[in-house]
C-alpha cells in the first residue's frame, strides 16, 4: 500500500492496522480506540464511528491488536483508558499517567486525575518513577485538538525516551492526530504510523511541518 506520507524517517498509512503492520518495529507506542462515541471535556465525536461496538467485541478487539504487535516486537506501551484496563492481558508492569488539574469525570461522576500506562516487555531504558506527570489537552488550543483525545507531547516524549533508543522505529497502529509521529521525530526515532481516518492523517502531517511550535507547548 502506498504511504499517504514518507519523509524523514515518518511514514504515514491512512488505512486500518490489521491491513497494514509492518513485518518488524522496535518497539509499540499508542493510544488505542477507547470504544465511546464522544470523549473528554469538550465532548467531541470521533470521525471514525467503528469503534461504537459491544463491549464483548470490544475485548475481543484489544486481545486482537496487542497480539498482532507481539507477533512483530516484545515491547508494548500504551494508554488503555481507566474503564478498559483490564480487558488486557496482564502487563510486566503498569505506570501512572498522574494529569493535574485535569477536567475528565470519571464512571462515578467525579474527576479523573490519572491514566493507565500498560508496559509489555524490556524496554532499554530505566524507568525511574513509574508516574508521569503531565497535564492533559484539555485547555490547549492547537491543531491537535481536533482529535477528541490527543496524547499530549511532553508525555509521549517521556515514553519514546524510556521505551527506545536513537534511531529505533516505533510503530502505532492508531495514530490518530499524531503524536507519536511528531515526538518521535524530535527524539531521533523513526516511526510508522497507521491511521483509518483521513481527516486525522491530515492532521498529523500539518502537526509534522510545524513540530517545533507545536513542541515548545
Amino acid at each position: 500500500m502506498k504511504p499517504y506520507y514518507d519523509k524523514g524517517g515518518i511514514t504515514i498509512y491512512c488505512a486500518d492496522y490489521k491491513d497494514v503492520l509492518p513485518v518488524s518495529a522496535d518497539a509499540v507506542i499508542t493510544d488505542p480506540p477507547y470504544n465511546v462515541a464522544k470523549l473528554g471535556t469538550r465532548n467531541m465525536v470521533y470521525e471514525n464511528t467503528q469503534m461504537q461496538i459491544s463491549n464483548d467485541d470490544y475485548i475481543k478487539f484489544c486481545l486482537d491488536w496487542l497480539q498482532r504487535c507481539k507477533e512483530i516486537t516484545n515491547r508494548i506501551i500504551f494508554t488503555s483508558g481507566n474503564k478498559n484496563l483490564f480487558n488486557y492481558p496482564r502487563p510486566d508492569c503498569i505506570a501512572i499517567w498522574y494529569k493535574p488539574g485535569s477536567k475528565n469525570v470519571n464512571m462515578m461522576g467525579g474527576i479523573s486525575d490519572w491514566e493507565p500506562i500498560l508496559i509489555y516487555g524490556k524496554p532499554p531504558n530505566r524507568l525511574g518513577r513509574d508516574v508521569f506527570e503531565c497535564q492533559s489537552m484539555n485547555l490547549i488550543k492547537s491543531v491537535q485538538t481536533q482529535h477528541p483525545c490527543p496524547k499530549p507531547p511532553p508525555l509521549w516524549l517521556k515514553l519514546i525516551a524510556f521505551a527506545t533508543k536513537e534511531n529505533e522505529t516505533i510503530l502505532d497502529p492508531f495514530l490518530g492526530s499524531g503524536t507519536t509521529a511528531v515526538c518521535a521525530k524530535k527524539l531521533g526515532r523513526k516511526c510508522i504510523g497507521i491511521e483509518i481516518s483521513e481527516k486525522y492523517c491530515e492532521i498529523a502531517v500539518k502537526r509534522l511541518a510545524q513540530e517545533v511550535m507545536e513542541l515548545g507547548v
